[in-house]
């Protein structure tokens, strides 16, 4: 796959990546032509149980190998006390 040709997207809990691939080969030999054409479509979806800050997502690909960072949303630890009246 090409990194042109991938899309990913992010949400809150979620991650979908999806990508085309068009493949045209040709061979010629003395007597023949020998011409093949190959299209595959590449979808998939993950889903976390954490929430993902998509403001920090980051993707690369090197080497033909996709790496995605996504880091978890800081949670805020405010707990709140209520007074329970009787």
């Amino acid at each position: 796959m090409k990194k042109e040709t991938l899309n990913i997207q992010v949400g809150t809990n979620e991650l979908s990546l999806a990508a085309d691939s068009n493949v045209e080969k040709e061979e010629m030999g003395k007597t023949y032509l020998h011409r093949e054409r190959a299209f595959s479509t590449f979808r998939r979806n993950f889903g976390f149980a954490e929430s993902i800050d998509t403001e920090k997502v980051s993707a690369s690909m090197d080497e033909d190998i996709l790496e995605i960072r996504l880091p978890k949303l800081e949670r805020r630890s405010e707990r709140k006390t209520r007074r329970i009246t009787l």
